[in-house]
């Protein structure tokens, strides 16, 4: 080990350069990651329990979305239905208030 030290507060560690750690394919206290890691499985089990819940909300909102969007689309229908009726009568009332017109210029006068 190298003699110089590395200051952190009031501490003096030994200095050590950054060097990769060991890979430790066994541990010696095996039931660590049990325990440490337990917090973490029950968050696991609380998300797939939640999971059904999700589900059924997306697929109740999936519904609800259809539904609303196709009565906005009737509507939207309904609207331009009315336009066409309204810019095609505008177009028949004009024909009709220049049908004398038309008539007396077929016949010639």
């Amino acid at each position: 080990m190298c003699e110089r030290t590395l200051a952190r507060g009031d501490q003096r560690l030994p200095w050590r350069p950054n060097r990769p750690q060991p890979l430790v394919l066994v541990r010696r206290r095996w039931f660590l990651p049990l325990v440490y890691g337990l917090p973490y499985l029950l968050l696991a089990l609380y998300l797939l329990a939640f999971l059904p819940v999700v589900f059924l909300v997306a697929v109740s909102f999936r519904q609800l979305a259809r539904k609303v969007t196709r009565q906005g689309s009737r509507a939207m229908a309904a609207v331009n239905d009315n336009i066409q009726e309204t810019v095609t009568g505008i177009g028949v009332a004009k024909n009709f208030r220049q049908e004398a017109l038309v008539y007396e210029a077929f016949l010639g006068r």
